[in-house]
C-alpha cells in the first residue's frame, strides 16, 4: 500500500505539474492553471499544518487514502495495570519532548514540534485491557510528507525503549 501512495503522490505532484505547464503554455498571458494548482496546494498545506493539533482529525491523517502522510503503527502488550501503563506513557511522551495536546480514559494524543527533517509529527496512543494484560497501539504520523525520513521509527523506537527502560528497577 506504501507504494501505491507514494505513486499517486508522484502522479499528483509531478503529472499535475507537467499537465499545468502544458496548458500554461498556451495561455501563457496570466498562468490561471498554475495559480490554481498551487493554490489546491497550499490549502492542503495549510489544513494540515492548521489540523495537526487537533486530535478529531486522527481518521485524517491516519487514513490509509491520505497521500499526505506517512505514518507506521506498532502494538505491545504489557503485565502492567491500565491505569499505571497509561501514566507511564504520558511520562514517556512529556520526556521525549512531545506535548500531549489531548487525552481520554483510553487515548493520548501528542504532538513534536516541527524540525529541518519533518513538519512534526502526531503521536497517537490507545489503551485498552485485554484480558489479564494491557495492549498498547502506538501511531506516529508524520505530516505533509509522503517519506517520514526515519522519523516514525524513531520516534516509535524511542517511545519503546523508553518504556522498556521504566519497566527496569
Amino acid at each position: 500500500m506504501r507504494t501505491i501512495k507514494n505513486i499517486l503522490a508522484i502522479l499528483f505532484i509531478g503529472g499535475g505539474s507537467i499537465l499545468i505547464a502544458k496548458l500554461d503554455h498556451e495561455n501563457s498571458v496570466y498562468y490561471p492553471y498554475t495559480v490554481t494548482y498551487l493554490n489546491v496546494l497550499f490549502a492542503i498545506f495549510a489544513f494540515n499544518i492548521i489540523a495537526r493539533k487537533n486530535y478529531r482529525f486522527k481518521n485524517y491523517f491516519t487514513s490509509v487514502f491520505n497521500i499526505f502522510s506517512e505514518k507506521i503503527t506498532y502494538e505491545i502488550e504489557s503485565e502492567l495495570p491500565f491505569e499505571v501503563l497509561k501514566e507511564n506513557l504520558k511520562e514517556i511522551l512529556v520526556q521525549n519532548k512531545a506535548t500531549i495536546r489531548y487525552e481520554s480514559e483510553d487515548k493520548i494524543f501528542a504532538t513534536t514540534k516541527m524540525t529541518f527533517k519533518s513538519w512534526g509529527e502526531n503521536i497517537y496512543v490507545d489503551i485498552w485491557k485485554n484480558g489479564n494484560t494491557t495492549k498498547v497501539k502506538f501511531i506516529s504520523v508524520c505530516l505533509f510528507q509522503m517519506y517520514s525520513w526515519g522519523k516514525n521509527e524513531a520516534n516509535l523506537k524511542r517511545l519503546i525503549s523508553s518504556y522498556e527502560a521504566s519497566l527496569t528497577v
